[in-house]
């Protein structure tokens, strides 16, 4: 009987010693999504993308002479290479067709570059009121926007894996540069400007992507940054095609338009 009871006993210590294990064992997480992982959110309502099904994204950095200042040659040939499969050519070819006696790029520069492959483009006012619209607008109609902005101004993100916001730092205001913008998401409330941002100098994502690549900028800081420095868009056509218009976007309206310049 006394055997019968310490069993009892000894069965009883090693449930109770079983059900606190048990306890201890945090719930199991589900796997973060693609969007969790980039930093964006949770909840996605809204996107397209203009992608391409061959690349056509290009890094500044590229050896060439002025690779530092050359984000204006870099953004207008990924946006020709958008607009015309056929274009071959490298923004290196584009920094020795307009040279600029080896300075920044203007918007003038960019316009000049686009003509001459006879890809069509217009100048839209961009500003707080309108961003939004000019951006959607043009990517749900199949059109592309380059903008010239001051960096300083948009938000930094130190995270090595996040794909939202700017990856390097700017020292100084004045930082002007140019940027593809070829999507946009609409996630937890809050709008992203998908965008090809030339300034990847080789930096890359543990799947060896570059960071500049389909990076994610809240609309909100790259429209504060563009009303510092340049508060227009350039809308990009495909070849052969022009660029649709909204009831926000005042095409050629603009009778003088600054120009200003990216490095």
């Amino acid at each position: 009987m006394k055997n019968k009871y310490s069993l009892i006993l000894i069965f009883f210590l090693l449930q109770v010693v079983a059900c606190k294990k048990e306890a201890k064992q945090p719930p199991v997480q589900p796997p973060l999504t693609e969007l969790q992982v980039y930093g964006l959110g949770s909840h996605l309502t809204a996107e397209k993308s203009l992608n391409k099904d061959y690349n056509y994204y290009y890094d500044q950095f590229d050896g060439s002479a002025y690779q530092a200042i050359n984000c204006g040659p870099t953004v207008t040939t990924m946006a020709i290479k958008w607009a015309d499969p056929a274009f071959s050519k490298a923004p290196v070819d584009a920094r020795n067709t307009i040279p600029a006696s080896g300075g920044w790029w203007y918007t003038t520069d960019i316009g000049n570059y686009l003509t001459m492959d006879n890809i069509n483009y217009s100048i839209v006012s961009f500003n707080a009121s309108n961003s939004d619209n000019v951006i959607r607008h043009s990517i749900d109609n199949n059109n592309e926007v380059i903008l010239c902005l001051d960096m300083s101004y948009a938000l930094y993100n130190a995270s090595a894996t996040e794909h939202t916001n700017k990856f390097y730092a700017t020292n100084s205001d004045g930082w002007g540069h140019f940027l593809l913008v070829k999507g946009y998401k609409e996630v937890d409330g809050k709008v992203y400007y998908e965008i090809y941002d030339p300034y990847t100098d080789h930096k890359t994502y543990q799947d060896n992507s570059p960071k500049g690549k389909d990076r994610y900028y809240l609309n909100t800081t790259i429209t504060d940054a563009t009303s510092i420095w340049w508060a227009y868009a350039m809308i990009i056509a495909p070849k052969g095609q022009h660029v649709v218009a909204s009831s926000g976007m005042k095409i050629n309206s603009i009778q003088s338009i600054p120009a200003a310049k990216g490095r």
